[in-house]
C-alpha cells in the first residue's frame, strides 16, 4: 500500500465522555505503550445515512484541536472488507436480544476479521512502517422525526503482529428537541468523535 494513500496526522492517552460510558474489554498496557505510530481505520455499516467521509472529516477536526504525542495515520483507501460491515453478525459489538454484551463472541468476530483480512492489514502496517493499528467501529441511528440519537462503538487496537492489545465498547443514546436532520447529524458526529479522541488521550496518543 502506498504511503501517500493515507493522510498522516501527528497526534498525541482516559475515557470519560460526558454521559458516555466506555468499558474496557481487553488492555495490555505494555504493548500499547510500545506503539509509537499507528494507523486508524473507520469501520461502519453500509446501510447508514452518514457516510464514512463524514466520520473521517469530523474525527480529523477533533484530532487537529489536540496536541500530538504519537503519530496517527488515517488509512484512506483500504479495502471495503476492512471499512464496512454488512450485518449485525459482522459487528465487533455483539449483544443478546436483551442488549447484554457478549464479550467472547465479540472477540471472536474481531479475530475472524483479522484472519480474513490479514494480508491487507499487513500491507497497511508494513507499507506505512506502523507499530500498531486502530479499528474504530461505529453503528448509529439518527432519528430526527423521533428526536433522538443512539449509537454504539468499539475501538480495537492491534500490534504490528496483528494481535489484539486493546478493545473497548460503548453505547450511548440521547433524546433531543432537534428535528432538523443536518443539525442532529452534527451533534451525532461530534459525540462519536469526542468519544474517540478522549480514548486516544487515555492511551497517550493525544494531549489536551
Amino acid at each position: 500500500m502506498k504511503k501517500n494513500a493515507a493522510i498522516i496526522l501527528l497526534i498525541l492517552g482516559t475515557v470519560s465522555c460526558a454521559g458516555i460510558n466506555v468499558k474496557n474489554v481487553r488492555e495490555n498496557s505494555n504493548e500499547i505503550d510500545a506503539v509509537k505510530k499507528a494507523g486508524l481505520i473507520i469501520r461502519i455499516s453500509r446501510d447508514v445515512r452518514v457516510g464514512r467521509e463524514d466520520y473521517v472529516r469530523s474525527i480529523a477536526h477533533w484530532i487537529a484541536g489536540l496536541r500530538p504525542e504519537k503519530n496517527l495515520l488515517f488509512v484512506s483507501d483500504s479495502n471495503d472488507k476492512l471499512t464496512y460491515f454488512a450485518g449485525d453478525d459482522e459487528r465487533f459489538y455483539q449483544v443478546t436480544e436483551d442488549g447484554d454484551y457478549l464479550k467472547f463472541k465479540s472477540l471472536g468476530v474481531v479475530n475472524l476479521y483479522i484472519r480474513d483480512n490479514r494480508e491487507e492489514l499487513k500491507k497497511i502496517v508494513d507499507g506505512n512502517s506502523l507499530d500498531g493499528l486502530f479499528i474504530y467501529e461505529i453503528y448509529g441511528v439518527i432519528a430526527n422525526e423521533m428526536q433522538f440519537i443512539d449509537y454504539d462503538t468499539s475501538l480495537v487496537m492491534l500490534n504490528k503482529k496483528l494481535d489484539v492489545i486493546y478493545m473497548d465498547r460503548q453505547h450511548f443514546n440521547d433524546d433531543t428537541n432537534e428535528i432538523d436532520f443536518d443539525r442532529l447529524k452534527i451533534k451525532y458526529l461530534d459525540s462519536v468523535s469526542d468519544r474517540l479522541t478522549r480514548t486516544l488521550i487515555d492511551l497517550d496518543f493525544l494531549e489536551k
